[in-house]
């Protein structure tokens, strides 16, 4: 099955419930986090175990 990729872009309060929207979903997978407070992306994506998503101190990095 083809997923989804997802990367969210802040990674404060409401970032928590897509987050636990995503992972229920099969289809879908989270592969990068952003946030413009260093550290807070990978403190958000490693919460949820995903070990191997790329966190990113800016969207502009993560899109690029």
């Amino acid at each position: 099955m083809k997923k989804l990729k997802i990367g969210i872009i802040g990674t404060g309060g409401i970032a928590n419930s897509h987050m636990k929207s995503y992972l229920k979903m099969e289809d879908v997978e989270v592969v990068a986090g952003a946030d413009i407070v260093p550290g807070k992306a990978r403190a958000f994506l490693d919460k949820y175990d995903l070990k191997r998503a790329k966190a990113f101190d800016s969207t502009e990095e993560m899109l690029g």
